[in-house]
């Protein structure tokens, strides 16, 4: 069965036939999850109780988002840039 063109343009032709979303790998183990987790609730605590003011603050801040970010999706940008993962690879039999 053919299709119609529209002004002469095939429907479908337009959007590319791969605009699924890729699943991103996830590269962060457990142990690494724990560790980012407590260092971002401890620099969020030293914040709040104002052990942490200033510059500091907003940098460890920041510092701390990132590492609870991505301990929460278990994905590290920069892991991947240096091809880098705490996971452990399951073996499928």
């Amino acid at each position: 069965m053919t299709q119609k063109k529209l002004c002469g343009i095939t429907p479908g032709t337009l959007i590319p036939p791969t605009t699924q979303e890729t699943p991103v790998n996830k590269n962060i183990g457990s142990a690494d999850r724990i560790v980012r987790i407590l260092a971002a609730v401890v620099v969020g605590i030293l914040i709040l109780t104002g052990t942490l003011t200033g510059a500091a603050a907003i940098v460890l801040g920041i510092v701390g988002a990132v590492l609870l970010v991505t301990a929460l999706v278990s994905v590290c940008p920069l892991y991947m840039l240096l091809g880098m993962s705490t996971r452990k690879t399951q073996n499928v039999k």
